[in-house]
């Protein structure tokens, strides 16, 4: 089973593109982490409550966000690997997230990005191992641009080229998302 997790730290604006997106893929279970995203917005998107994750912690940052529904997502159900989705970005094809997904199963990555003429792009797709060790970055630091450099460092993210810039995208609004 592949979770998605859609990270809507900054409001909701296009979160049916991306849910509509993800569930294409195939991927189940899937949430939204929200931190100052106001509580009025998760009905307004048609979605269920139980598909949204506040993030209750002190740090209140778009990283304590993403770790709050990573959190929600490794109590709740068992699964092999996360796609992580900004919801800045833009909705990812079914097809990349396969070729994503595809590419980790090679087994010799915790995590792999698409890029574009060396670009970094999203979704990111990470083996729930790789997951779970972001929970141990402090939340008021980290940075998922920083985690995923210094994973790229350390030669457990791979990248893979993908032929459309689509993968890249809006970037990450400064100060919403996971990104920045």
């Amino acid at each position: 089973m592949i979770a998605a997790l859609i990270l809507a730290d900054g409001g909701t604006d296009r979160l049916a593109d991306q849910w509509l997106a993800l569930r294409s893929a195939g991927l189940d279970p899937l949430r939204v982490a929200v931190g100052r995203t106001p509580a009025g917005d998760a009905p307004a998107s048609g979605l269920s409550r139980e598909n949204f994750v506040r993030d209750r912690s002190r740090a209140r940052t778009p990283f304590s966000a993403m770790q709050s529904g990573l959190r929600a997502l490794l109590a709740a159900d068992d699964w092999d690997a996360v796609v992580l989705q900004p919801l800045e970005a833009a909705p990812p094809h079914p097809s990349v997230v396969l070729a994503l997904l595809t590419r980790l199963a090679e087994g010799d990555a915790g995590a792999v990005r698409p890029v574009h003429r060396r670009r970094g792009g999203f979704p990111v797709v990470m083996a729930r191992e790789a997951a779970e060790a972001l929970l141990d970055v402090d939340p008021r630091r980290g940075t998922l641009d920083a985690v995923l450099s210094a994973l790229e460092d350390a030669g457990a993210l791979v990248t893979l080229e993908v032929y459309t810039s689509e993968v890249l995208g809006a970037r990450a609004r400064r100060g919403s998302g996971a990104g920045k």
